[in-house]
């Protein structure tokens, strides 16, 4: 700031009042004022212990499945049971993963092909989001929370519970230290193995200008690093990208949770079948993997 000639105040007096006011500022500035929070009582969480630990499949494709006895489910998208019905007589129970996405005016049809599987013998769906649940309970399946569920706090949990789930599979963003330490009443499990799932498109990333041209459903996309990321594609309405190597914890020591869902996409049958065998025996992975979020601290 330039001052005016023949200035009556000296030059150091005004300099001075700059000093003093800015000081005032600086105090203002980093005053700390109280804000009202509104009054809530934490409750306390209940510990929750898990029973015997159990295991489930989770295949993309239904020539990926293979006989697993004692494994607790298998669970398959619902449009491949559509495909392949005969698998609802098989003797370990199958369950339908319904879609992530469901427009609104698909939900009718949604219910109705449902309903045809249940008379065919279904009981049991895995819901990705509360749309899901409700949809299936419309319809009187037994709901089990899937991983998209985000179900990362005991709050959220006894939220879902309220809701009717059976049971959850914790986030798996929620590392297993935390997700052991959950209140609530209901089992609840975790992703053992799989490519997550990273986003879903509704507009293809692969589709060209001239459509989907001789996309085979299996699409990928390479970063700048030329590291490979597998998309599915869900009958051309969305695509869901995956992540680059699959997550495996079949080697690491496991809070005990009441089931670890291994969760099959790209992988073909044989691969599924060692994943599984290498699981059980706690081996260590022959392939590129990631430990995920599972053991990291984030708090």
């Amino acid at each position: 700031m330039d001052l005016p000639e023949n200035l009556p105040v000296p030059g150091s007096v005004v300099n001075g009042l700059r000093r003093e006011a800015l000081e005032q500022l600086l105090a203002l500035r980093s005053r700390s004022n109280g804000y009202a929070l509104w009054p809530m009582d934490v409750p306390e969480i209940a510990p929750y212990t898990p029973q015997n630990q159990t295991l489930r499949l989770r295949f993309q494709r239904a020539d990926q499945v293979f006989s697993a006895p004692g494994v607790e489910a298998i669970i398959l998208p619902f449009e491949e049971i559509e495909k392949h019905p005969d698998l609802l007589a098989g003797e370990t129970p199958l369950w339908a993963e319904l879609p992530q996405l469901v427009w609104p005016l698909e939900e009718q049809t949604i219910l109705d092909r449902l309903l045809a599987l249940q008379e065919k013998g279904l009981t049991d769906a895995v819901a990705g989001n509360v749309c899901e649940l409700i949809l299936a309970q419309r319809v009187g399946l037994t709901v089990h929370g899937g991983p998209t569920m985000n179900i990362s706090n005991t709050l959220s949990m006894e939220a879902y519970e309220a809701m009717g789930l059976a049971d959850a599979t914790l986030s798996f963003e929620l590392p297993v230290r935390m997700g052991a330490k959950l209140g609530g009443t209901k089992p609840r499990g975790i992703l053992a193995y799989g490519r997550l799932p990273i986003m879903q498109f509704r507009a293809c990333p692969a589709r060209g200008e001239k459509g989907c041209g001789a996309c085979g459903g299996r699409p990928e996309l390479v970063d700048r690093k030329g590291v490979t990321f597998p998309m599915i594609c869900h009958d051309r309405r969305y695509t869901t990208l995956l992540n680059s190597v699959p997550l495996y914890l079949g080697d690491k020591a496991l809070p005990s949770f009441d089931f670890a869902t291994l969760y099959f996409t790209t992988e073909d049958r044989d691969t599924c079948r060692r994943v599984y065998d290498g699981f059980r025996q706690g081996a260590a992975p022959w392939f590129e993997r990631t430990s995920g979020l599972a053991y990291r601290t984030l708090l």
